[in-house]
């Protein structure tokens, strides 16, 4: 018997797909080359030169800081005690994080001790700089409280915590010239806290989360501030994108972020104002305080059922940029799946063959659509060498050849095109989800985050 040969316009048709995919493969791996890794290599310069200058500032006897003030625009610098000496007065462990608290009364540091969260070195990882702005720094409108403020010692009740099985409850307090202030925060288990925060004067004051966790910056997600809305949009500052203070209303949370971590305060209850600081286009969040609040905080890995178990609105901090509206409904069928078979390798692959059979559709139409066109190939061509001359009339014969046999000359690219933005969503997803870190699949593959 001999063999039945293949159709030549199937032939071409599919030489054609063969050179469009390499093109496309060629064009991300050049992406990749000439503009992501000069990128990444530019960003960790200046995160070098940013510590460096850090390093510097904080071993002179005084450090400059900017204080927003209740009056939009202005704001003033305030000398402050070098960070680099102040000391941790409280320890507080939970499951899966430390706490340190210092004695301005700020979280210095966030330990994670699960084993899913360790650095390249398989150390514990941290999520703070040393000189870097920390969650519940308080800055005082009075521009002379203030400055008394980074100089006395904030006194706790307790020094060594365990929130391991129970909550447990911790009151630091700062006694000024002025006024007292004084802070109580109760720990979870899970590594979330509820923050009472009051003066025994009417002292108009400022809380922040402090600058995004410092562990994973790279140019495939965005860095930054997030502000959840008490219509709940949201406004995401990015690193580098604020080139003045900016007053925000309305506000229920804040968030700053890097790739997989996050440090946020919210109140859904209550609308807050938020000043903006720039800072040297990375943006830091102060909320407004007038005498007392009440917040509640975490800081640490930003994954999906912690936060939904915190306050479902909270998983707004997992920001996925444009294609928001397809990533979200994608991650929630990736993490059925997962329920069900329990490996995100597998799931991965699971929702890939789901999707091409979603848009297998469309996949068809284009590739009966380019079949159609090959076959008018030499119709079109006479079309166009008899009416060279007449541009006008050329047009109009074409579209009508393509009426009469049924085609559509965008009928092979348009569904293409419709399929882009399910894959960019595929690629956010697995850009953000940090419940892939340290999750391994087959063979050599031992943590999907991370480049093969």
């Amino acid at each position: 018997m001999g063999m039945v040969g293949q159709n030549p316009n199937q032939n071409e048709t599919q030489k054609r797909i063969l050179i469009a995919t390499m093109v496309a493969f060629l064009f991300f791996i050049a992406y990749d080359i000439l503009y992501l890794q000069p990128k990444q290599k530019e960003l960790a310069k200046t995160n070098q030169i940013t510590k460096q200058e850090q390093i510097k500032t904080s071993s002179s006897n005084t450090v400059k800081t900017q204080t927003p003030t209740v009056v939009k625009t202005q704001s003033q610098n305030l000398p402050l005690t070098s960070t680099q000496n102040n000391k941790i007065i409280s320890t507080i462990k939970t499951k899966n994080a430390i706490y340190e608290i210092d004695n301005l009364g700020r979280i210095a540091q966030v330990t994670l001790i699960h084993k899913q969260y360790v650095d390249k070195n398989g150390k514990a990882i941290k999520l703070f700089e040393k000189n870097q702005l920390k969650p519940l720094e308080v800055r005082f409108a009075n521009p002379k409280l203030n400055e008394e403020a980074f100089k006395v010692d904030v006194v706790a009740n307790k020094t060594n915590i365990d929130a391991t099985s129970a909550k447990q409850t911790i009151t630091l307090t700062q006694k000024l010239s002025n006024t007292t202030l004084t802070k109580k925060i109760t720990f979870y288990p899970d590594g979330h806290y509820d923050l009472k925060i009051f003066t025994s004067t009417n002292e108009q004051y400022f809380i922040t989360p402090g600058y995004r966790p410092n562990v994973l910056v790279d140019n495939y997600t965005n860095h930054g501030l997030l502000l959840i809305k008490n219509d709940n949009t949201i406004e995401f500052i990015n690193d580098g994108k604020l080139d003045k203070n900016q007053d925000f209303v309305g506000i229920n949370a804040v968030s700053s972020n890097d790739r997989y971590y996050a440090t946020v305060l919210y109140n859904f209850n209550k609308n807050l104002t938020v000043t903006v600081l720039s800072n040297n286009s990375n943006p830091e969040a102060f909320i407004h305080i007038l005498k007392e609040a009440e917040f509640s905080g975490y800081a640490g890995p930003r994954e999906y059922n912690l936060l939904y178990s915190f306050d479902p609105r909270l998983t707004e901090v997992i920001e996925y940029g444009w294609f928001t509206f397809i990533a979200k409904p994608m991650f929630s069928l990736m993490k059925a799946i997962y329920g069900i078979i329990g490996n995100w390798g597998w799931t991965i692959v699971i929702v890939t063959i789901l999707v091409k059979l979603v848009l297998f559709p469309l996949s068809y139409k284009s590739m009966v659509s380019m079949n159609k066109l090959k076959k008018l190939a030499p119709k079109i061509k006479q079309i166009q060498e008899r009416y060279k001359d007449d541009k006008q009339k050329m047009s109009a014969k074409m579209m009508e050849l393509y009426q009469k046999e049924g085609a559509n000359p965008m009928g092979g690219c348009l569904p293409i095109f419709l399929q882009i933005p399910v894959f960019f969503a595929i690629y956010r997803v697995l850009t953000n989800a940090i419940e892939l870190k340290g999750s391994g699949w087959i063979l050599w593959i031992h943590d999907l985050s991370s480049m093969d």
